[in-house]
């Protein structure tokens, strides 16, 4: 979660998110081996425009089914998606999904700045899927049990599992839950077990490679995570990942991967063309002031360059 090697600045955030996104689209693999690019349908649905544009008329059209499938499937076609995280209110999660964002996460767990209750939680998320993206919530200390009954009140789908009690929790969850699997990075080196990893950690699991295959449900649970998302080490403020040393992880999710950690409107460009993820993740780096509240304009243009830079 999003708790700079900047690009220059085309000009000023209101002037770039009148724009809309566009460019031409680019042949051959993403990093990670996650697909090849290509102009199909589900790719120009992923080109979430500002409230107003065609491609988002569109979207608005679709029914909430279609919705979460192109979400979770425009990452393998190659399509860069937009994940702002940290929303409390849904006014804000109701915006947020009109300026572009295709995953909208809110922290469950208590004792942060930007937690919220199941009540509130429940609000988003029902706005959330209204404005057809995907909710996620955010889970850092709550054991599998704790959050399968967390998801039941309040009809959420995806969980974002975001300290060592929910990653261990994993083979626990039911497949039902889509999963996003959060490790971090210091100096450019993984310093999380990874799935595979805590396999080889539980004795019950001896093979490393045993999330690649049929789960077995009775003697082990799961070990399939959709995303793994990559943060720095030290959640929220604004330092970023050390980009000149970060590995992009290969080959230990279903679909891709999610960068976090200090993007901005100022760098999340950049971030795209170089590292090629699956899904970009922001929080702080779109706040207004008050470091809680989500800046429209800023979201906007977070999203749009996000969008834009993937397509060239």
């Amino acid at each position: 979660m999003a708790l700079g090697l900047c690009c220059a600045r085309p000009g000023s955030l209101a002037e770039v998110a009148g724009r809309a996104s566009g460019g031409a689209c680019r042949e051959g693999g993403r990093v990670g081996g996650v697909g090849r690019r290509g102009a199909g349908p589900r790719r120009v649905l992923a080109q979430r425009g500002a409230r107003g544009s065609p491609v988002a008329s569109g979207v608005r059209g679709l029914g909430r089914a279609t919705l979460r499938t192109r979400a979770f499937a425009a990452g393998v076609e190659g399509t860069t998606l937009v994940k702002v995280c940290g929303v409390m209110t849904k006014e804000d999660a109701a915006m947020v999904g009109e300026k572009g964002a295709d995953f909208i996460g809110f922290i469950v767990s208590g004792g942060y700045k930007r937690s919220i209750g199941l009540e509130e939680a429940r609000e988003i998320v029902s706005r959330v899927k209204e404005g057809g993206a995907e909710p996620v919530g955010i889970f850092t200390r709550e054991t599998a049990e704790e959050m399968v009954r967390a998801c039941d009140e309040i009809g959420l789908e995806t969980v974002q599992l975001h300290g060592d009690t929910p990653r261990e929790s994993l083979k626990d969850l039911p497949a039902r839950l889509s999963v996003f699997y959060v490790v971090h990075s210091e100096g450019g080196r993984l310093i999380t077990p990874l799935p595979a990893e805590l396999a080889q950690i539980d004795l019950s699991v001896p093979d490393p490679a045993y999330w690649k295959k049929p789960i077995d449900w009775v003697s082990a649970g799961r070990r399939s995570v959709d995303y793994i998302l990559v943060d720095k080490k030290e959640a929220g403020g604004t330092g970023k990942l050390d980009w000149d040393s970060f590995v992009v992880p290969k080959g230990c999710s279903r679909k891709g991967w999610i960068m976090a950690g200090g993007l901005t409107p100022d760098n999340v460009e950049e971030a795209v063309q170089r590292f090629r993820p699956s899904i970009v993740d922001v929080s702080g780096g779109v706040c207004d002031s008050s470091g809680l509240k989500k800046d429209p304009i800023k979201v906007e243009v977070f999203v749009t360059k996000a969008k834009a830079a993937a397509l060239k």
